[in-house]
């Protein structure tokens, strides 16, 4: 098993600001569409699959 790549692990704990087109619950709040809220990437391309952020949302933290 190799060691964790710091660089990937820093990415993927990385928060992104994503905008909701659908009501959702983050950390115990309701939010709804057109609010913003901070995920990791993994949250936000969850998002995706289930329609809250658009799939064109830009998740990109690196270089930008």
């Amino acid at each position: 098993m190799s060691p964790k790549n710091n660089t990937q692990e820093s990415i993927d704990s990385a928060l992104v600001t994503v905008t909701l087109i659908a009501p959702h619950s983050h950390a115990g709040e309701r939010f709804q569409k057109n609010d913003t809220i901070k995920v990791t990437l993994a949250q936000a391309d969850w998002l995706k699959t289930l329609g809250i952020i658009a799939q064109d949302t830009h998740t990109h933290t690196l270089g930008e």
